[in-house]
């Protein structure tokens, strides 16, 4: 008769109050950490991914406005008073109207129509007439009696302040006497810098209204990476003058056009997803758990990049 041995039974040891604080801190911190560098990723396609859209499209803009002006060569031609920059026909949500510089703070955006989320991520927007586009834009969008440059009112442009190039990152810079120049073909409107306020986001609608002046409002989130306030930039319009023709002012921007960036930006992606790719694989033979974990850190960073941020954009105001 044998007797078959029986393995020891192992009894699970029930952690103590201690290793249950130190185990639950331990999960907490990951979670920090995790967390943090969601937040840099975040941070990062603020600063830089929305960046490269806004740029394609500045590019285009301006390309645009090389070949078009407000005031047509045969009204500066005619000689006499310089008109207002009002275009002869009504334009279109997002269409390109002219530059704005400010040499103060190295600026200088082509401004399109209109102020929506859609508006803002081609660059600065001026604020529309809600008469011209009622129905095709949200509340507080638009503006009762809404003018041009030159005109004898309020011209209103917004701007995003730390997305899409952030290009009134640095607008509580302006101080006042610096000059502000919202430019047309050889058209210059120059505006100069009165004041500048924060004042709340809701009750500060106000200062885009008209004011029986001629003036250029910039309005702007406040502050950075924050929605809480608007900052708000106030310039008395001085007039109007010829500047000389800007290179290539009759035909296309000099720097790289849109498809040419595009292109460049395509192949730098796919590249990278090559490199990622072929380093997987080397490192899949003897490191599959490392391997593992920079595929599916790739993958999942690429879909947040692409599906989750945009999104998380989107909820943001139209000009932060």
């Amino acid at each position: 008769m044998t007797t078959t041995m029986q393995p020891p039974v192992k009894r699970k040891r029930r952690r103590s109050a201690v290793e249950r604080v130190v185990y639950a801190i331990g999960i907490v911190g990951r979670l920090f950490v995790i967390s943090g560098l969601l937040l840099l990723f975040f941070t990062a396609y603020l600063l830089w991914g929305t960046g490269v859209y806004t740029h394609q499209q500045q590019n285009k803009a301006k390309n645009t406005l090389a070949t078009k002006s407000i005031v047509s060569e045969d009204q500066l031609a005619k000689g006499g008073k310089i008109p207002p920059g009002r275009p002869k026909v009504q334009p279109k949500l997002s269409e390109p109207l002219f530059e704005i510089k400010i040499p103060k703070i190295a600026l200088d955006a082509a401004v399109v129509y209109g102020v929506g989320v859609d508006q803002l991520k081609l660059g600065p927007g001026l604020f529309p007439d809600c008469k011209a586009v009622a129905g095709s834009v949200g509340p507080g969008e638009c503006t009762d009696g809404a003018l041009y440059p030159g005109e004898n009112g309020n011209v209103a442009i917004s701007g995003h302040r730390t997305t899409y190039l952030a290009p009134f990152w640095n607008l509580n810079q302006l101080q006042k006497g610096d000059t502000i120049d919202l430019v047309s073909g050889r058209v210059r409107y120059r505006y100069r810098v009165r004041s500048e306020e924060v004042v709340d986001p809701t009750a500060g609608f106000s200062v885009v209204e008209q004011h029986g002046r001629a003036e250029l409002t910039l309005t702007t989130c406040n502050p950075r990476f924050s929605a809480t306030q608007r900052l708000i930039a106030h310039a008395d319009y001085i007039g109007p003058s010829l500047v000389a023709a800007a290179p290539g002012a009759n035909g296309p921007n000099n720097s790289r056009s849109t498809k040419a960036q595009f292109g460049m930006d395509v192949i730098a992606l796919a590249a990278l997803a090559v490199a990622c790719a072929l380093g997987s694989l080397a490192l899949s033979k003897r490191y599959t758990r490392l391997a593992t974990y920079m595929a599916v850190t790739i993958i999942g960073s690429i879909g947040i990049w692409v599906v989750v941020f945009p999104r998380v954009v989107a909820m943001l105001p139209s000009n932060y």
